[in-house]
C-alpha cells in the first residue's frame, strides 16, 4: 500500500482547542512524510456518499503522530462530524499529506520567518513555527495572530510554551477584534507577547513589522486566514517592497478568479495516463476532466474538488485547458505545465494529461 492510497488511521487523542475547534491526534504510518504547512486528505462516507476534505496538519513533521485541527463550519458536514462525533479509538481514512504551502527546514538556514494568521489559519503556522524553532537554531520567527477574543485563540497554551522556550527567537503579537470588559483588562496585563485591539489590517501589519525588524537578510512571509485579511497583509507587504516571490499565501477556499467566456470551451477527446494505465476519454464541453473521470468509473487522485489542495494535479502533455482556480499551483508549477483536473475544462478538441507528472 502506498501513501497515495487511503487507509484507516486510529484516533489516539482528542483535544478541545477552543469552543468551536478540536484537534484529533492520529497514528502516523511510516510512509506519511510531510513538510511543515502541508495538509492531510481525509475521506468519510455520509449517507452512503463519499465526502473528501483536506485539513492542515498542526503537528510538526518531527513528531511521531499526526494532528489535524478542525474549526466548526456552519452547515459543514465533515467539520461538524469531526467536532461532535469522532472519539478516541475511532478511525479516520486518510492518505499521505500534500500541498504547496510549506517550509523546507535545514539546520544551516539563517533567516527571518514572518507568519500572519487569523482564526483557524493558525493551523499551518503552528506546524511551521514548531519545525523552524526545532530545526534552525539561527533563524527567528514572528507571528501576528488575529481572533475575535481571547477565548477563541487556538493553541494558546502551546504558543505560550514556545515563547517560554525560545524567547530570543520567537516573537508573538495578538490582534483581538473584541476586547471589552474584564477580558480586555486581563488581556492588558499579559506580558509575554505584544497585543493590539482590532483586526489584522494594513495598520496592524505595519505596526507589527515596525516592532519586529528582521534579524536576517533573508526574510519570508506566510499568510493564512480569511480572504480580506490575506489581501490586506499581502498588499501591505508589497507596499513596503517585499518581493512577490518571498510571500506565500495559503487558501482554505478557492479565491475569486475571473472565468473566461464559455465560448472557448469545446467537446474533447483526452488521452489520460494514470500510473501504468493509459486510456482515452470523451470530455463533454464545460465538464471538468476530474468529473468526467469519476463519471466514467475511474479512480483519479483528488480530495477537495475546489482547486485548493492540489491532489488532482496532472501535467498537460498536449492541448489546452481552462481552469477556474489555480490556488494550489505555484507559478513554477504552471510553467511546468501542471493543471488541476478538478478545475480543468477543455479548450482544444484533443488534450493529453499525465497524472504521474
Amino acid at each position: 500500500m502506498t501513501g497515495r492510497s487511503f487507509r484507516p488511521l486510529a484516533v489516539l487523542d482528542r483535544i478541545e482547542e477552543a469552543p468551536d475547534a478540536v484537534s484529533l491526534v492520529l497514528e502516523r504510518p511510516p510512509d506519511f512524510g510531510y513538510k511543515a504547512g502541508q495538509h492531510l486528505p481525509i475521506r468519510f462516507y455520509l449517507g452512503g456518499r463519499e465526502e473528501r476534505r483536506t485539513y492542515t496538519l498542526s503537528s510538526s513533521p518531527l513528531e511521531e503522530q499526526l494532528r489535524i485541527t478542525v474549526k466548526r463550519v456552519r452547515g459543514g458536514q465533515v467539520s461538524n462530524l469531526l467536532n461532535d462525533l469522532v472519539r478516541v479509538g475511532d478511525r479516520v481514512e486518510a492518505r499521505a499529506p500534500i500541498g504547496n504551502f510549506f517550509v523546507d527546514c535545514h539546520p544551516n538556514n539563517y533567516r527571518s520567518i514572518y507568519l500572519f494568521a487569523a482564526g483557524s489559519g493558525i493551523t499551518p503556522m503552528i506546524s511551521i513555527l514548531k519545525t523552524v524553532l526545532a530545526t534552525e537554531p539561527s533563524s527567528s520567527t514572528y507571528l501576528l495572530y488575529g481572533n475575535r477574543d481571547e477565548d477563541e485563540i487556538i493553541f494558546k497554551d502551546e504558543l505560550e510554551e514556545l515563547l517560554a522556550r525560545h524567547p530570543d527567537r520567537f516573537k508573538l503579537a495578538h490582534a483581538l477584534s473584541r476586547t471589552e470588559g474584564r477580558s480586555r483588562a486581563r488581556w492588558a496585563t499579559r506580558a509575554p507577547w505584544d497585543s493590539r485591539p482590532g483586526i489584522i489590517d494594513r495598520e496592524s501589519v505595519r505596526w507589527f513589522l515596525n516592532r519586529h525588524h528582521p534579524k536576517a537578510q533573508d526574510a519570508y512571509y506566510f499568510i493564512c486566514g480569511p480572504a480580506g485579511m490575506k489581501e490586506s497583509v499581502r498588499a501591505t507587504l508589497r507596499e513596503i517592497d517585499v518581493p512577490e516571490e518571498d510571500i506565500y499565501v495559503e487558501h482554505f477556499r478557492a479565491p475569486e478568479e475571473s472565468v473566461p467566456t464559455e465560448v472557448l470551451l469545446v467537446d474533447a477527446v483526452a488521452d489520460i495516463r494514470q500510473g501504468e494505465k493509459s486510456f482515452k476519454l470523451s470530455v463533454p464541453k464545460g465538464k471538468t476532466v476530474l468529473q468526467t473521470l469519476l463519471d466514467a468509473g475511474h479512480d483519479p487522485p483528488y480530495s477537495c474538488r475546489s482547486g485548493i489542495c492540489g491532489s488532482c494535479h496532472a501535467r498537460i502533455v498536449r492541448g489546452e485547458v481552462q481552469m477556474r482556480s489555480t490556488a494550489a499551483l505555484s507559478n513554477r508549477d504552471l510553467k511546468r505545465g501542471l493543471v488541476l483536473a478538478c478545475q480543468a475544462r477543455c479548450t482544444t478538441a484533443e488534450v493529453a494529461l499525465d497524472f504521474g507528472g
